[in-house]
């Protein structure tokens, strides 16, 4: 049996209801057979393993047991993987339908690049897409000087197993940011991103979400807040070259028609498709 060009991680825990959603998004998709799916339940009390049991002849590896957070999770997931690149999926989130041929074509005729990104569409509990990041291109951002990590639309990142050991894996002290964290990181390492101008990741919005009232209201929380400050501070991110980065960013959107794209997406995509 040849190794699969992917693994996907899916971290979960008492998000049954959610799980088999997020496993069919991923099993049921065109592409699938080059990939491998991994999952972690962190001792889940709700019907979580009953779903895992379900897909099991699907799952490369799988196991229930109490870890100390989703970052602890991710590590121990990619751990057993043995694809080339890596990505996660969230067990109350989805890959888009189309996404992982997309992705592992893209990846097989790139085999030189470590870091792949799409877009982000994030949607309500009924499938109703609320909102969605603006795709920005390669070749502009690049230009303005754009970093890697701003360049990352949501989680809906793929990275090669060579540079998450480079950057030492998921920090377990990280409960919100760790993606961002990450990204950081992989910049800072050198690490070139190559966008692919599309749409791949769901994001479900629910009350439930650590991360869902600071994407739709704006306002996050004191953890948050203190992870991200700290996460700035340790990979030199902030000051007046930020600044100038995120202008140029929002400039990449006007001029590679990015808030046109998104509008777009949104009109002829008023549902999320799995």
């Amino acid at each position: 049996m040849r190794s699969p060009i992917l693994s996907i991680v899916i971290a979960n825990y008492n998000y049954g209801r959610f799980l088999e959603t997020a496993i069919r998004s991923v099993v049921d998709q065109d592409g699938f057979d080059r990939c491998e799916l991994i999952v972690v339940d962190g001792g889940s009390t709700d019907n979580s393993v009953e779903v895992i049991k379900k897909y099991a002849d699907k799952i490369s590896w799988w196991v229930s047991e109490k870890d100390k957070g989703q970052s602890d999770a991710f590590n121990k997931g990619f751990a057993h993987a043995r694809g080339r690149y890596l990505t996660w999926l969230n067990a109350d989130d989805i890959l888009l339908s189309g996404t992982l041929l997309a992705i592992v074509d893209t990846m097989e005729a790139n085999p030189e690049e470590e870091w792949f990104a799409g877009a982000t569409a994030y949607f309500a509990d009924d499938g109703a897409i609320k909102t969605a990041t603006v795709p920005l291109g390669n070749v502009v951002p690049r230009l303005l000087g754009v970093p890697a990590w701003m360049r990352v639309s949501g989680p809906s990142s793929f990275f090669s197993r060579e540079l998450l050991a480079k950057a030492g894996g998921f920090d377990v002290g990280l409960r919100y940011v760790m993606d961002i964290d990450l990204w950081m990181r992989f910049t800072n390492l050198g690490a070139k991103l190559k966008v692919i101008d599309r749409y791949l990741w769901g994001f479900r919005l629910h009350e439930e979400s650590k991360t869902s009232s600071s994407l739709t209201t704006g306002s996050i929380n004191e953890k948050f807040a203190k992870e991200r400050a700290e996460i700035r501070r340790r990979n030199g991110v902030g000051g007046r070259n930020e600044e100038i980065q995120i202008f140029c960013k929002r400039l990449c959107a006007v001029l590679t028609f990015g808030y046109l794209r998104r509008y777009l997406f949104k009109k002829s995509h008023p549902m999320v498709q799995v």
